[in-house]
């Protein structure tokens, strides 16, 4: 997403958390999070969640967060503010050692004006830079249970837990408690095969990754509603890349596609956490990704990369199976899926489109690995 063009992040003394006024956190969520056992369920809501009360000393006043948030910073984290000129924009508060190996992001919010032009993103980023500096290996966060919060957080890499932090939980039980393995961002090659390799994003990939999205036989069968991609959209992709899917974290990663000879870009491939606003999230759903520019059909590169994206998900990843869909007049994907050891499953909606979902799962990946032709072989 791209980061507002005049805002600013910096650490804010202790004395200015008064500022934290100037935030208008109101909302109207509509689709709403209950979580069990590390596993999301969404549900319909209707919640109008107001600004904090100028008066008063509740808990959703202004004076009642400055008093939760104040020993916060006195004990040693660090206030970041986001600034638009001299305007507080947004505001977040990183709390170090959590545990021995986990610091918390303790608060984090954007003022209602500046949501969705990337501000929470750059202070996300500036506080796993600070984690990271601290020594910490993972994030914490407790995270409002809307699926604006949810979402954002699922796609930044966090993941829901099944063993909160009880100090935490006992305070916000209807949270959604998560966490964010704090790994190396940019590994020279997340996976490779004979003739492929992926790599994290560069600056240099936005004009192949425009060629792709917007030639018409990839988007006829690529995007919704078999379109080219508008620029925006493009470009988008591409600084969240950049951005946010340049390493890896819990096994999911998105990437340029490069072809060994020559070291040209020609496609995408990830594994993608499935999500969608229609039916929320689900965490046991890790599904694969790959799109190659029509010049590199019918070479077998995709099955290639299919085999070596089954191995990356069960091997490395340590996922207990793992979903593919396409739209279900793609002969040539389902052929692929079909090649590399996946079996249909169901054909729903999705995103507003009709697709057909194949599905592999660990145990039959662990029965055919020794002869192995179909999820191992060449």
């Amino acid at each position: 997403m791209p980061q507002h063009p005049h805002t600013t992040v910096r650490q804010m003394a202790a004395r200015e958390i008064g500022r934290i006024a100037e935030i208008d956190r109101s909302e109207h969520v509509t689709l709403g999070y209950t979580a069990r056992d590390g596993v999301i369920t969404a549900e319909a809501v209707d919640w109008q969640v107001p600004a904090w009360a100028a008066e008063g000393a509740g808990p959703h006043s202004v004076r009642g967060m400055i008093e939760a948030w104040r020993p916060l910073v006195e004990a040693g984290g660090t206030l970041l503010g986001a600034f638009d000129s001299d305007c507080l924009a947004g505001v977040a508060i990183v709390r170090y050692q959590l545990t021995r190996s986990m610091a918390q992001l303790a608060v984090l919010f954007v003022s209602r004006p500046y949501r969705r032009q990337g501000i929470a993103t750059q202070l996300l980023r500036e506080v796993e830079r600070l984690a990271r500096a601290d020594g910490a290996v993972s994030l914490y966060v407790s995270a409002t249970p809307s699926a604006s919060a949810v979402g954002f957080y699922i796609i930044r890499g966090f993941q829901p837990t099944a063993q909160p932090v009880p100090e935490l939980f006992a305070k916000e039980p209807e949270d959604i408690h998560m966490v964010k393995p704090l790994m190396i961002e940019h590994p020279a090659i997340v996976l490779q095969t004979e003739r492929l390799y992926v790599r994290p994003w560069r600056e240099t990939d936005l004009a192949p990754l425009r060629a792709l999205l917007t030639d018409p036989l990839v988007a006829e069968h690529y995007n919704k509603g078999g379109l080219p991609s508008p620029e925006e959209e493009i470009r988008s992709i591409w600084e969240w890349g950049l951005h946010e899917r340049s390493g890896y974290t819990l096994g999911f990663f998105n990437c340029p596609l490069v072809y060994r000879d020559g070291d040209i870009v020609v496609g995408r491939a990830g594994i993608n956490p499935l999500w969608s606003a229609e039916n929320g999230f689900d965490t046991r759903e890790p599904e694969l990704e790959w799109a190659l520019m029509p010049a590199y059909w019918g070479r077998g590169l995709a099955t290639e990369l299919g085999r070596a994206l089954i191995r990356y998900g069960f091997e490395v990843a340590g996922f207990d199976h793992l979903l593919a869909f396409t739209v279900p007049n793609h002969a040539a994907s389902i052929r692929v899926m079909q090649k590399i050891g996946m079996r249909f499953e169901r054909q729903a909606r999705f995103r507003g489109e009709a697709y057909v979902f194949y599905r592999v799962d660990r145990a039959d990946y662990e029965q055919t690995a020794g002869s192995g032709r179909n999820l191992r072989g060449g």
